[in-house]
């Protein structure tokens, strides 16, 4: 599935607190749920297991837009 794809036809499918997705590779897991505190807002997470951490950030539909139309594949 490409990149836009998953902004166009996935992305707005999560609509409550218990939605999420994954996109996977090789090493890494990025989750993308629903931020209900905010409208339109998403927020991002990458846990890493050998750090023991998860790194985060809120982020808006409009950006999400921006950054899946700027990568070439997932």
């Amino acid at each position: 599935m490409s990149a836009r794809s998953i902004c166009e036809q996935l992305l707005p499918r999560l609509q409550g607190a218990d939605d999420y997705l994954g996109l996977m590779d090789a090493d890494n897991i990025l989750q993308i749920f629903r931020e209900p505190a905010t409208v339109g807002g998403y927020w991002l997470e990458l846990p890493l297991d050998a750090a023991k951490a998860s790194y985060g950030r809120e982020l808006d539909f409009a950006t999400l837009q921006t950054y899946y139309s700027n990568a070439s594949s997932l």
